[in-house]
C-alpha cells in the first residue's frame, strides 16, 4: 500500500508520493592487496593500511546480486570489481559491521540509504 503526503490544508491534495523502503546498504571487504593500488590509495588518502578495507554502496536488490554484477562488471566499481573478497559469503561483512556501528542497513528509502552508505564509509 502507498503512503502519501499530504499539504495540511483538508484539501487532502497529494503532494508526493513517500519513497518505497526497497533500498538496503551493502559493505564489501577488499583484499589486501588494494593498499598497494596507486589509485585506491589518492581516492582514500585516510585509509589506516593496518585495518581492512570495504567497498560500500547501497542497492535495491539483494546484496549478492549487486555483488555479482560488481564482480561481472555490471554498473561495477574498479575497485571492487578487481579486489572484492570471494566468495560473496567471505566478502560480505554488512551485518557485522551494521551492528558494531549501530548503522541500519535493510528495508531504506533511498534518501536513508544514501545517509547510511555515507555514515558507514566514513565510519570505517
Amino acid at each position: 500500500m502507498e503512503e502519501f503526503i499530504l499539504d495540511g490544508t483538508g484539501q487532502h491534495n497529494l503532494l508526493n508520493v513517500i519513497p518505497a523502503k526497497n533500498k538496503r546498504v551493502y559493505a564489501i571487504q577488499l583484499n589486501d592487496e588494494i593498499k598497494e593500488n596507486e589509485s585506491f590509495l589518492q581516492h582514500n588518502p585516510n585509509i589506516d593500511i593496518n585495518k581492512p578495507a570495504f567497498y560500500v554502496g547501497q542497492t535495491s536488490k539483494t546484496r549478492k546480486e549487486r555483488y555479482l554484477e560488481h564482480k561481472k562488471g555490471i554498473r561495477s566499481n574498479l575497485f571492487m570489481m578487481r579486489f572484492g573478497i570471494e566468495p560473496y559469503e567471505a566478502a560480505d561483512r554488512t551485518y557485522e559491521l551494521a551492528e558494531q556501528f549501530k548503522v541500519p542497513v535493510d528495508d531504506l528509502r533511498h534518501y536513508e540509504a544514501l545517509y547510511y552508505e555515507l555514515k558507514l564509509t566514513t565510519l570505517l
